[in-house]
């Protein structure tokens, strides 16, 4: 069965701890961003990238699947909660991968394998060395009820949101075969997480 699936990108704000933004970082020949939505495309179809920032420039044209820019609807620094919030109330399908804009080795098996478990479930997040992993995870459109309860309650906290839904942990020994060293699971946070990446990538 073909599960339709939107993907959710996050791009945030320009990348302080980065020191420039992370959506243009240069990775595998483009703009980060644009290289997770090549990686993105045989799972997802249709895109929408959620930022905060008004003057960011639109997400790259593509040809094989629809892509949206969204503002923020919250103003403010609310985080990636206020983000998925956005996304979700946007999306037109049940179900939605949110990820951050600085996982540039996301994998669309891994992510297909992902929203097969979401059944009777409103989010599948992956658990890896002893954290969730929230912005690099399936939900169903109905969450965005709760993030928005959240939000108005002055939650902000991504932990303390999944607590909220009916979630479905996805182990390490569940996503290695399809991923065996979860490299898909790498922050770029650093320049030198970006140079791990790349060197990844040619390998």
């Amino acid at each position: 069965m073909t599960i339709e699936l939107t993907a959710i990108i996050l791009v945030g704000g320009r990348g302080r701890r980065f020191g420039a933004d992370k959506a243009s970082a240069q990775i595998g020949g483009c703009s980060m961003l644009q290289h997770i939505v090549q990686r993105l495309a045989p799972a997802c179809e249709r895109f929408l990238t959620v930022t905060s920032d008004e003057d960011r420039p639109p997400p790259p044209s593509s040809s094989e699947r629809p892509h949206a820019m969204l503002v923020d609807a919250r103003p403010g620094e609310l985080g990636p909660l206020a983000g998925i919030e956005t996304g979700l109330a946007a999306s037109q399908t049940d179900l939605n991968f949110v990820l951050a804009c600085d996982m540039p080795l996301v994998n669309a098996d891994l992510v297909r394998y992902l929203a097969g478990l979401a059944g009777g479930y409103q989010a599948v997040v992956p658990w890896s060395e002893g954290w969730p992993m929230p912005l690099h995870a399936v939900y169903r459109r109905e969450a965005v009820e709760t993030a928005r309860q959240a939000l108005d309650a002055g939650e902000r906290d991504m932990r303390r949101f999944l607590k909220r839904l009916r979630v479905r942990y996805a182990t390490e020994a569940e996503m290695r075969p399809l991923d065996p060293e979860l490299r898909s699971l790498l922050n770029v946070n650093a320049p030198a997480d970006l140079e791990q990446a790349r060197r990844w990538l040619e390998a």
